[in-house]
């Protein structure tokens, strides 16, 4: 039987850079190994898959196109906002600075997010795959 995937799912999981260990098969309801599941079109497992499409891939590559890469840049991300809204609460003198923290701290916080889904991410795959979008690998 075919597990049907599509939207956000699968552009996750036809991402190679994205270190997927596991999936969801409707059928049984329950994960499983990407090992245990095919491509319908081409009988390939997820798991070779992944594989061919990344491995000219550096170490630092495959850490900035994973969940933890992501939050890595979110977490950089709110930390330099917080740091800019303490400076700017330290040069004002006043309780600004908590309220720029939070406020700078969030903005980087989200900003780290896009930066990795839109912008790394895509250009990682683009350089490693020669397609920026998952869903177009073959």
């Amino acid at each position: 039987m075919a597990t049907e995937v599509d939207g956000g799912e699968f552009q996750a999981l036809s991402d190679p850079l994205a270190d997927m260990k596991q999936t969801y098969c409707t059928t049984c309801e329950d994960y499983f190994p990407v090992r245990e599941f095919r491509w319908e079109d081409t009988n390939e497992t997820l798991s070779k898959y992944y594989s061919r499409h990344s491995q000219k891939a550096s170490a630092m590559a495959r850490f900035l196109g994973r969940r933890d890469g992501m939050l890595a840049l979110c977490l950089l991300g709110a930390g330099l906002g917080i740091l800019a809204g303490i400076a700017i609460g330290l040069m004002k003198g006043s309780g600004l600075g908590i309220l720029m923290a939070i406020i700078l701290g969030v903005i980087g916080l989200v900003g780290g997010f896009w930066l990795q889904a839109f912008v790394v991410n895509p250009l990682l795959l683009s350089m490693i795959c020669g397609e920026w979008d998952p869903r177009r690998l073959k």
